[in-house]
């Protein structure tokens, strides 16, 4: 596998917040992890940490992770898995207090959309979908970077919800429809 300028190194950390290993992502979208490094529950946290009170987007992807990130400015969590970051545990069981969202796919075979609502019901969080389908950062490739008063779906415990981005602080609104 060969590295350009432009290729990216995520680093991958385990609960405790220890660096486990390296993903590499070359432009074609190839990734791999460094030989002997852990794999199993490493995640990449953006923007802060799991904090009590505090809301906490998991993502399918990096790329998501860092769409979602960039629209909402709240931590976005990514596991890094060979399956669904959204199959076995999840959701981080050490922070109580967390208000979790996962930011699934809308995926065409409603898959996505099946494991992310699963896993929302085993950790009391709600799904947030991107109003296309694909998943998040393709939502916002298709808008050509402008979120402004694009509604994305979020179904809950007790329904949907539209969620639209302000403009100002990336403070949301939640409304029933």
């Amino acid at each position: 596998m060969t590295f350009r300028t432009g290729d990216v190194v995520v680093p991958l950390h385990d609960d405790a917040g220890a660096l486990v290993n390296l993903q590499l992502i070359n432009a074609d979208g190839l990734k791999r992890t460094l030989k002997g490094g852990a794999v199993k529950g490493a995640c990449h946290i953006i923007g802060g940490q799991k904090q009590a009170g505090k809301r906490l987007w998991i993502a399918e992807g990096y790329a998501t992770a860092l769409t979602v990130h960039h629209l909402t400015g709240e931590t976005v969590m990514w596991r890094c898995r060979r399956e669904s970051p959204f199959s076995g545990e999840p959701c981080p069981s050490e922070t109580p207090g967390l208000s979790i969202v996962l930011a699934a796919d809308r995926d065409l075979n409603g898959d996505g959309q099946s494991k992310a609502a699963a896993a929302a019901e085993a950790c009391e969080g709600i799904v947030a979908l991107p109003p296309v389908f694909g998943d998040w950062n393709d939502a916002f490739m298709r808008t050509a970077g402008r979120p402004r008063g694009k509604r994305f779906m979020m179904p809950s415990g007790t329904g949907t919800k539209s969620v639209r981005h302000h403009e100002r602080g990336g403070i949301y609104r939640h409304e029933h429809q």
